[in-house]
């Protein structure tokens, strides 16, 4: 049980997979992801985190049983988002990685 709303987690996360960047940001982007499916799940409900590698790529994943995000404005957020990584690389000489959530 997660909280006081009976929330139950489960989570697979390979400690061997490790994610390279500013910590607090990093931080700060999976506690908001996080505390939103824990936010928006209504009670009884199941949270899921994986932090694993699939096809060679560090993928860090929250599902939930929540009310979802309307898809317009997860399209529009996600195409914001992505623009705004996209501006950030260019600004960067050499950088290797981009992570988009």
């Amino acid at each position: 049980m997660l909280d006081g709303n009976n929330h139950t987690l489960d989570y697979s996360i390979n400690t061997k997979l490790n994610l390279y960047g500013e910590k607090r940001e990093i931080e700060s982007a999976f506690k908001n992801i996080i505390t939103n499916a824990i936010r928006y799940t209504g009670k009884g409900g199941q949270i899921n985190i994986r932090w694993n590698l699939i096809n060679e790529l560090g993928v860090f994943e929250v599902t939930d049983s929540g009310i979802g995000i309307p898809k317009k404005i997860l399209i529009e957020y996600v195409s914001d988002f992505i623009v705004l990584m996209l501006i950030e690389v260019e600004k960067q000489v050499g950088q290797d990685l981009v992570w988009l959530l």
